[in-house]
């Protein structure tokens, strides 16, 4: 009998990594024979930050700014928001939309298992945090696989409410040995670390989803940081100062006037994937950044992150990715029994 899976996750948020994870989690289970959707939660907050730079009211100095600053990529900001709706609709398999916890609650469809997935949807400071990351469902088996609290491994401040929901876990893994560590002295048994989502799917099957043609011709480094970090581009050795810079995201205001820059404001989920493919290095801070950066064996230039970071972490992965990944795989199959 087929398994029936409800997903949670960050899927709809506006992020690269975040919708990358959500459909390589899909896709692996589609490989292991189950079916599942993801419950198509978007809440009010969640939507207000992702609606685009020309979709926000101008409700502030700094809003107005920021509007008249960026105007010459108006349109590239439109088609890069409806590139995110349209991966949504296209490339994953969800419910109708929820607004609130309590519509999920009350009407989502029932499952045989419930995953909380990937990405920092455990991260108490995020904007877009909810208990329902938590499956507070009254049926099913529930399942973690590979949620992330950030760097800082932040909790919920109300720990007796995430432990009694915890509680009713069938399986707990984690992203994230830090958080584990942290897990490790509130449960009776520690979580397992696991790769993320994307690190299931091997290169050369992302590869298949890349175009053929590169977006940008030439030598070129992508920068890519969804915070403002100048301080990223310190990390470029002097021997790759020669390339021009991509940026597709306007983390840095000087850059948007510099010839050395080129602006792709328009990238969707699968563009970002073919600029770091065709990159000679990437940029970042990101984690998902630094993921596709390491499969497709592309130096990654980023600050210290510190020894317990999500990148250094990602470092010690790489350093046995097949077996990593047959254990993380073989979590999932035990879990899903």
């Amino acid at each position: 009998m087929t398994k029936k899976i409800g997903i949670l996750t960050f899927h709809a948020s506006h992020n690269f990594g975040s919708m990358l994870q959500a459909f390589a989690l899909q896709k692996i289970l589609e490989q292991m024979g189950c079916t599942s959707e993801i419950i198509n939660f978007r809440s009010v907050v969640q939507r207000k930050n992702f609606s685009g730079v020309w979709h926000l009211p101008v409700n502030s100095l700094y809003a107005l700014m920021r509007k008249c600053v960026l105007f010459p990529w108006r349109q590239d900001f439109i088609t890069k928001y409806n590139k995110f709706e349209d991966f949504l609709q296209n490339n994953l398999v969800h419910t109708a939309q929820y607004n609130t916890e309590e519509e999920v609650l009350e009407n989502s469809p029932k499952y045989d298992f419930y995953i909380a997935g990937s990405d920092q949807i455990w991260n108490s400071t995020a904007m877009d945090f909810s208990w329902l990351y938590f499956l507070p469902f009254k049926t099913g088996k529930k399942i973690a696989y590979a949620p992330s609290a950030g760097d800082q491994a932040l909790l919920p401040q109300n720990k007796e409410k995430m432990l009694d929901l915890l509680s009713q876990f069938n399986a707990i893994s984690v992203r994230e040995a830090k958080l584990a560590n942290v897990l490790g002295k509130l449960l009776p048994t520690k979580p397992q670390v696991v790769l993320d989502p994307t690190l299931l799917i091997p290169a050369e099957q992302w590869a298949k989803y890349i175009a053929k043609t590169p977006l940008v011709g030439g030598g070129y480094l992508l920068l890519y940081s969804p915070f403002r970090r100048t301080d990223l581009l310190d990390a470029i050795p002097s021997e790759k100062k020669h390339y021009k810079i991509v940026m597709c995201y306007p983390s840095d205001i000087k850059a948007l006037f510099n010839p050395r820059f080129t602006k792709r404001f328009d990238t969707g989920p699968w563009d970002f994937l073919n600029l770091i493919y065709y990159s000679k290095g990437v940029i970042s801070g990101s984690f998902h950044a630094a993921v596709f950066a390491k499969l497709f064996n592309k130096p990654l230039y980023c600050v210290d992150m510190g020894p317990g970071s999500r990148i250094a972490n990602l470092e010690e992965k790489f350093k046995h990715l097949e077996e990593e990944r047959a254990k993380s795989m073989q979590f999932l199959k035990e879990a899903l029994q």
